[in-house]
Formats: C-alpha cells, structure tokens, sequence
C-alpha cells in the first residue's frame, strides 16, 4: 500500500530447475502474476512454467538498491539481517 510492501514470502527451493520450481510455482504464484527479477539465469524457468517475466538490469552499487522494485527488496533484507 502507498507504495510499500504489505507482506513477504520466504520459500526454501532446492535450486532453480524445472523439477524444484514447478510445484513450488503452483503454490507461491498467482497464474496471472509477473516475476521480476535481476537476470539471473535461473529465472527463465518461470517462463518455461508460464508466467510472464520483467528482468529489470539494476545498476552496480549503492545506486541498483534504490531502483524500484529493487528498492524494498532489498529494505526487507537489510531488516532481516540485522535481527538475525
């Protein structure tokens, strides 16, 4: 809301194959729903899955955790870190 974030999700995956994806997408992904993602590699499999995927290429540095939607991500991590 007002542009923050509401809730956030955490969901242990073995790793970013089709096999490990599949049944964790059918349950953490809505079927109309976009991944955003930096590129990494791995997050073409989503595609493969059939969902739409936005890679957003952030810039190096202190300036690539201000873009949105970068931005919160990376406030909530910051947040869990320091109370770990």
């Amino acid at each position: 809301r007002n542009g923050k974030p509401m809730r956030v999700r955490f969901d242990p995956v073995k790793n970013f194959s089709f096999a490990a994806l599949k049944p964790w997408a059918s349950i953490a992904l809505a079927p109309d729903c976009t991944v955003t993602s930096d590129g990494l590699l791995g997050f073409e499999v989503v595609e493969r899955l059939g969902f739409a995927h936005r890679v957003v290429i952030a810039p190096k540095g202190k300036a690539g955790t201000e873009i949105e939607p970068f931005r919160w991500l990376n406030v909530v991590l910051g947040n869990l870190k320091t109370a770990l």
